[in-house]
């Protein structure tokens, strides 16, 4: 996570929000179906057991997307740790108006609290790539170039270091 976003405990990847969500909603579940075995739950469509199942399906694709969203951050931490630098220009600048993050209102209007991401141009040896940045929960702008780090055996492994993305205070 970047020094800019340190005091947030915000998500850096739309993959880290699914699973949160999935593995809320399985643990939902799950729960409901174990109570439908120990307590006699009334439902409409049948007995609460029966959402166990469906529970633990949901919880394995919430697990499955949050162990995807951890080896795609650790990759992104080893690129920024040991990769090679070069510099990056800011092609596009995205805001996610769907994905919201409280932290510390209750009331919240759409885009208060979206993050952005931006897409980056880089060139290694002669050939340019892109690369798409984790979310940053800052507005950023175009001002300058970017830092990019990457692999030097297959450039095309890159990630933007969010701290050189200068952003709105």
């Amino acid at each position: 996570m970047s020094r800019k976003n340190a005091g947030k405990n915000s998500p850096d990847s739309i993959s880290q929000i699914a699973a949160l969500i999935l593995m809320a909603l399985g643990t939902l579940f799950s729960v409901l179906g174990l109570l439908g075995y120990v307590l006699d739950l009334p439902m409409k469509a049948g007995e609460a057991r029966g959402s166990l199942p469906m529970g633990l399906v949901i919880l394995a694709v919430g697990g499955a997307c949050d162990l995807w969203a951890r080896s795609k951050k650790a990759a992104r931490i080893r690129l920024l740790t040991e990769g090679q630098p070069v510099p990056g220009e800011i092609l596009e600048i995205r805001r996610h108006i769907f994905i919201t993050w409280n932290e510390n209102d209750w009331i919240n209007f759409p885009g208060k609290n979206s993050p952005w991401s931006v897409s980056c141009r880089y060139t290694w040896e002669g050939r340019e790539y892109t690369v798409q940045s984790p979310l940053i929960w800052r507005e950023p702008v175009r001002s300058g170039p970017v830092t990019v780090y990457l692999d030097a055996k297959k450039p095309r492994r890159a990630a933007v270091d969010p701290d050189s993305v200068a952003t709105v205070l």
